[in-house]
């Protein structure tokens, strides 16, 4: 993280994921294009659920590449004086794996 000053806990950023209602799901296309969609999720017991159909673009990219980024962005403030912005967000990167329940 450039902003060091800006960097949260591990407890802070939870707190954003508990209260998030949804986050954008970054994985890699097959051509190693960046591919960045919104979904809903939930978190429980330290992992992050999502909803997703049973195939698709997002599934075909996790089949070849599982690693990914999540993030979340809660509560936000435009300053356009300022040219600038107060919010917070959380990132997560880790492993997807497909869950069927």
């Amino acid at each position: 993280m450039r902003r060091r000053d800006r960097q949260i806990d591990d407890a802070a950023a939870r707190a954003i994921l508990e209260r998030g209602a949804y986050g954008v799901l970054s994985t890699v296309s097959p051509a190693g294009a960046p591919y960045g969609v919104p979904v809903s999720y939930c978190l429980l017991d330290g992992a992050i659920y999502l909803h997703s159909a049973r195939e698709g673009r997002k599934l075909d990219h996790l089949a070849r590449e599982p690693r990914v980024s999540f993030c979340v962005v809660g509560a936000t403030e435009v300053l356009p004086a300022e040219f600038g912005a107060l919010y917070e967000s959380a990132v997560v990167e880790g492993v997807a794996r497909e869950v069927i329940g």
